[in-house]
């Protein structure tokens, strides 16, 4: 019997690609989030809320893209812009005009939550204006996190503590700024939670320079020098303007716009508190001499003597 082979199916012509309608999306509001401490930006922990002042109190939350950037859609006031052509001139006819507050808040309770006010639409990723002492290395398209007390501190990293009081009020001085100031370095920040309580965490300086010097025609002595002998001196400056009624978390402009408050040395007189020193491996704890529970106490711009 012969068996005649059948003959392979012959595969279509490919029908021509056509475009169809052709959908943009523009988002109104890009942020990006920035850890001074790990130098990264922070992403995947945090919660992002926008709520309009027109339109309260309903929330849009934030999603997050691929390179760690939070991006709304949805938002009140905005879903006809957000089908935009996105191009220059489209822009141009769209100038920030809706104003939204910002909140956020992290699941790790590693970050300060805060809050801050935007005018939306804004072009690419927001550019952080409310901080004029930005350190070198912050970028400014990013919005600076702050580090809770409770945060893990990383090996190789000191951190100054206190419990801000406010002198006047005497109550926690909720949302002050605290500020280190070491030799050769940057000034470094921490914001103060509900309580009070604060942590500025950041790596050591480099050791003072005479701690390895030798003196002449003497062998190098600085060389079998433990770095747990290291010591520097610093310089504590407060920021501080009582809100009242507390908010329920600061403004995170507002707190970084506060004027210069006093530190004070004592809880029985108005001395500004002194040079402090930090010692490596150990917490540096700032209190003022006397006052209840080892309290920082804070006097505000022109609060009386």
């Amino acid at each position: 019997m012969t068996m005649t082979p059948t003959p392979a199916p012959t595969s279509p012509e490919p029908l021509p690609f056509v475009w169809s309608d052709r959908v943009t999306v523009v988002a109104p509001l890009g942020l990006r989030f920035w850890d001074a401490v790990s130098e990264s930006v922070v992403g995947e922990s945090l919660i992002v809320y926008a709520s309009s002042t027109d339109v309260p109190p309903r929330r849009i939350r934030a999603f997050m893209n691929p390179s760690g950037i939070h991006v709304f859609r949805d938002l009140p006031g905005l879903r006809e812009f957000e089908n935009g052509t996105g191009g220059a001139a489209f822009w141009a006819e769209h100038p920030p005009r809706h104003e939204f507050i910002i909140e956020v808040e992290d699941r790790m309770r590693q970050f300060q939550p805060f809050s801050f006010r935007v005018r939306l639409p804004v072009r690419d990723v927001l550019l952080w204006e409310c901080d004029s002492s930005r350190s070198p290395s912050t970028p400014v398209a990013a919005v600076p996190l702050f580090s809770t007390p409770n945060r893990a501190v990383p090996g190789g990293f000191a951190v100054i503590r206190a419990e801000l009081w406010d002198a006047v009020t005497e109550s926690p001085a909720a949302g002050a700024m605290l500020e280190a100031v070491l030799p050769a370095s940057s000034p470094v920040r921490g914001l103060a939670d509900r309580e009070g309580r604060v942590a500025v965490i950041f790596p050591y300086p480099e050791p003072p320079p005479e701690t390895f010097a030798s003196p002449p025609a003497s062998p190098p002595h600085g060389a079998g020098m433990s770095m747990f002998s290291q010591a520097w001196d610093v310089e504590l400056r407060a920021y501080y303007a009582p809100r009242l009624p507390t908010p329920a978390i600061p403004d995170l402009c507002d707190a970084l716009m506060q004027p210069e408050a006093t530190l004070r040395a004592e809880s029985t007189s108005t001395q500004s508190l002194g040079t402090q020193v930090l010692h490596f491996g150990r917490e540096l704890i700032i209190r003022s001499a006397g006052a209840v529970n080892g309290r920082l106490l804070v006097a505000p711009v022109g609060s009386p003597p």
